[in-house]
């Protein structure tokens, strides 16, 4: 607590110098949304963005730069996002809207996983039950939004390619693109390869098992059949493999996933009817998690697979004064996962820890933007109906051994509601308040995981196919001020929850996992809330001098007087960029202060607070058609030992690297 004034000391100070124009535009203010970010990743010759030439970098580096996003990290490689402290289940994670659910019980296939910046246009980001657009949340939603290729009149081919070299991981990161397009064709390929040893950390030791290696294709059409209508379609082949997890007692061998959409657009069908999308996709994805290369007493298999068929459809509409949205979506996920146990001697064990449950459900979104004058009140509404079934005989058998009275299929409901109100403060000032009701359903595992061992307890966790839904009413208020060279964004939010679905000891159920500390079965507790402060803003110092910052801070209970887990005390990111034609240079710290009341039972630990500085500069050449860009960047230049507070296992984070590449761009 001795820094939480600290953020609101920097908050009132840059609240003084800062404001928002407050502009109508067809009948909506003109804000500065700095939840959404754009990746920068093409030819630029006029170098306004040089920094910003993300393709080398992982997609989690691009989620931490919003302040609402926080990851856990288990390992070198697919870090799990968090929005507000919140996270699986809560939030939604979505590409291009598009349904997604990992392979793994463990949760080491994070839907962003599967995407590389090199194909990213931009991050969508939406807290609480104004996320609901992409489903029932309680937390919100991330939607990863796929760059698209032009159409243009003339035909045309341009590209880029690079290549990186990281110390730290003895590591290399390439990526290549190639954009076609003529008047009624445009085409977008790209690919990644990552390749990444064991890194070191600060104090100059291997962190073992933080190796992985990655390669991701994605190829992204669009087709004009008519002025105002085109096709569109898409597909991603994403395979990692020999991934190390320092923080967990298993690596993984593999994760695979195959996703793929085909769309249709047609704007301007009426005066009233803006515009229609529908698209229909789906997605295949395998994980597999081994200890082959651990020194276990028993040796174990988990393989898992996760398969998503789904249908969207959105429209837009202006009727009178009502800016309308509808989003229609059917989906279809089935999930399996098991758990093959080698012992030395005797027979191999087999069992279900997902029983071959399939979810079918149908979501209904509506949005009505209303303004009156300079103030818009919007409000949104989201029902949805879920299915769900076990048709394995097997899972159902497990259960049966757990005295659960379930027949083998339920039907649920979810309500989410939002309204909001935009009001001008002044020429530069607008403030924004949000009340919301929020549902949604349990995951597969809270409701059938059977003995999933968590490392960060020491507990195996059994689902309970009886779970309600969780529910959160939630307010958020903002503020948010531009004027000339200076924005900022200030958000206030509360979450009060009733039926918080967290894991109990129940002491009469014996543990399967060898050295496991007992079992949690999943239940819902009768209340808990969550609140915090987050912030970003950006001053421009000079034409050549910018300044960007991001602050948050959360705290959390749970009934009873617990600390929720998973939060983030205060954490501060400060970036200084500079740049000069073809030169740009950019020096940023980054603050987080540690742990020191942490939620035993959760298997959380106390950290210290840590600060560590990087810098990278970049130069832009020109040679006729072609724009070369050389990068050189310091991470932790310090080669400070530190970890965050939601990394687990106490395993530290990598110490100084020295990062160089090149790529060309035409």
């Amino acid at each position: 607590m001795r820094y939480s004034y600290i953020i609101l000391i920097i908050l009132i100070s840059a609240a003084r110098v800062v404001a928002q124009t407050a502009e109508q535009e067809q009948g909506y203010l003109k804000t500065m949304h700095l939840d959404e970010i754009q990746i920068y990743v093409g030819k630029d010759t006029a170098a306004d963005h040089a920094i910003h030439d993300q393709q080398f970098v992982a997609v989690e580096q691009i989620l931490e730069k919003n302040s609402s996003i926080n990851l856990v990290r288990r390992g070198n490689f697919a870090m799990e996002p968090m929005i507000n402290g919140m996270s699986g289940g809560q939030i939604n994670l979505t590409i291009d809207g598009m349904k997604l659910f990992g392979a793994c019980t463990d949760r080491m296939d994070p839907v962003s996983a599967y995407v590389e910046t090199v194909n990213m246009e931009k991050l969508e980001v939406t807290t609480g039950a104004e996320g609901s657009k992409h489903g029932s949340t309680v937390g919100g939603s991330v939607n990863l939004r796929l760059k698209q290729p032009e159409m243009r009149v003339n035909k045309s081919l341009k590209g880029a390619a690079g290549l990186n070299y990281q110390s730290i991981s003895q590591g290399y990161n390439a990526f290549y693109n190639l954009d076609y397009s003529s008047n009624n064709l445009g085409l977008r390929y790209s690919g990644v390869y990552r390749h990444h040893g064991i890194y070191k950390d600060g104090h100059h030791q291997e962190v073992n098992f933080s190796q992985y290696e990655k390669m991701n294709h994605a190829l992204n059409g669009n087709y004009r059949l008519a002025e105002d209508k085109k096709l569109i379609f898409g597909f991603i082949w994403d395979d990692a493999w020999d991934i190390g997890y320092p923080a967990l007692p298993m690596d993984v061998a593999f994760a695979k996933a195959r996703i793929y959409k085909l769309g249709f657009e047609q704007e301007n069908l009426s005066e009233q009817w803006k515009k229609l999308n529908i698209m229909a996709y789906g997605n295949n994805i395998t994980h597999e998690m081994d200890d082959s290369q651990r020194d276990v007493i028993i040796r174990m298999d988990m393989p898992g697979w996760s398969n998503t068929y789904g249908l969207n459809m959105d429209t837009d509409w202006k009727l009178g004064s009502h800016f309308l949205k509808a989003r229609t979506e059917f989906f279809r996920n089935d999930v399996r996962a098991e758990m093959t146990m080698y012992p030395n001697e005797g027979v191999s064990m087999f069992m279900l820890t997902w029983p071959d449950a399939v979810r079918t459900a149908g979501g209904l979104f509506l949005q009505d933007r209303i303004p009156f004058g300079r103030w818009i009140w919007s409000n949104s509404l989201r029902v949805d109906v879920a299915h769900n079934e076990i048709k394995s005989k097997i899972g159902m058998a497990q259960l049966e051994v757990l005295d659960y009275e379930y027949d083998g299929s339920d039907v649920r409901t979810a309500l989410n509601f939002s309204s909001t109100l935009m009001v001008p403060a002044g020429q530069y000032w607008q403030a924004e308040f949000t009340g919301a009701y929020a549902e949604r359903f349990p995951t597969v595992t809270e409701q059938f995981g059977f003995f999933l061992f968590n490392s960060q307890d020491g507990y195996d966790y059994v689902g309970d196919p009886s779970l309600d839904n969780e529910k959160a009413w939630q307010f958020t208020s903002g503020l948010y001020l531009k004027k000339d060279g200076f924005q900022v964004n200030f958000k206030a939010f509360g979450y009060y929850f009733k039926g918080y679905i967290v894991g109990r000891v129940d002491e009469t159920i014996d543990a399967m996992t060898l050295g496991a500390r007992g079992v949690k079965v999943y239940e819902n507790l009768s209340h808990a809330w969550v609140t915090g402060l987050n912030s970003d803003w950006t001053v421009k110092v000079t034409d050549n001098i910018v300044y960007n910052g991001v602050a948050e801070y959360t705290l959390g209970e749970l009934k009873g007087g617990d600390k929720l887990p998973m939060l983030v005390p205060l954490g501060l990111t400060n970036v200084l960029m500079y740049k000069y034609k073809t030169f740009g240079a950019e020096v940023g710290y980054e603050f987080v202060d540690g742990r020191d009341q942490e939620n035993k039972w959760s298997g959380e630990m106390p950290s210290d607070d840590y600060h560590v500085f990087n810098a990278k500069v970049v130069y832009q050449q020109l040679l006729g058609e072609y724009a070369i860009k050389w990068q050189l960047g310091i991470d932790n230049i310090f080669d400070v030992a530190y970890r965050h507070p939601l990394d687990w296992g106490g395993i530290l984070r990598p110490g100084r690297s020295v990062n160089i590449g090149v790529s060309c761009h035409f």
